[in-house]
C-alpha cells in the first residue's frame, strides 16, 4: 500500500453534508460527474457553436479559471474582482495533422506550454469570451506548430551527448 500525497489545496475543499439513509460519513471531496446528459451535451455544443468556441477552449478556460480562483484566494483574503493572474499550462496537440503518413494505431500527440493571462470571470459572458480567446490561442499554436517545435527541441536535447543535463 502506497499512501497518496495530500493535496496542497486540501484546506480549500469544503466539507459536504450527506443526507442519506446509509449514514455515509462526511467527505471533503468535490468532483464533477464524468459525463453530461444528452440535454446538457446538446446545450454545451450549441453554446460552443454560437460563440465560435471549441470544446478544448472551454475545458482550458474552465481549468485556468478554477486554478486562478484558488491561487487568488490563497494569496489574499478577498481579491478584488478586477484581479488578473498569469498561469502556465501544458496543452496536448494531435500530431497526426502534421504527418503525411501517420501510424494507423496509437496515440500520436505532444504537448506545448504557454502562459495565459486569466481575466476576472464575473459572469457567463466573461467566461465565454475567455473560452473564445483560449480557442484562438490553441488554434494559433496549432498553426505555428508549437507542439512540433517543442518535440524537436526535446529531440535535440536528448540526441546530443549530455543533452539531458544541458
Amino acid at each position: 500500500f502506497i499512501p497518496t500525497r495530500r493535496s496542497p489545496f486540501e484546506n480549500q475543499l469544503k466539507t459536504t453534508e450527506t443526507a442519506n439513509e446509509k449514514n455515509i460519513p462526511q467527505t471533503k471531496t468535490q468532483f464533477l460527474r464524468g459525463w453530461l446528459t444528452q440535454a446538457e451535451t446538446n446545450e454545451l455544443l450549441a453554446l460552443c457553436e454560437e460563440d465560435d468556441v471549441s470544446l478544448h477552449g472551454v475545458i482550458l478556460a474552465a481549468g485556468l479559471t478554477a486554478m486562478a480562483r484558488i491561487c487568488l484566494h490563497d494569496s489574499s483574503n478577498s481579491p478584488p474582482p478586477e484581479t488578473s493572474i498569469i498561469l502556465r499550462a501544458s496543452t496536448n496537440t494531435n500530431l497526426r495533422q502534421f504527418c503525411s503518413q501517420a501510424p494507423k494505431n496509437g496515440c500520436l500527440s505532444a504537448s506545448y506550454e504557454d502562459n495565459y493571462t486569466v481575466p476576472p470571470i464575473i459572469d457567463a459572458a466573461d467566461f465565454w469570451r475567455f473560452a473564445h480567446s483560449m480557442t484562438m490561442s490553441h488554434n494559433n499554436a496549432n498553426v505555428n506548430q508549437a507542439a512540433l517545435r517543442q518535440l524537436r527541441l526535446y529531440s535535440k536535447m536528448f540526441s546530443t551527448p549530455g543533452g539531458e543535463s544541458a
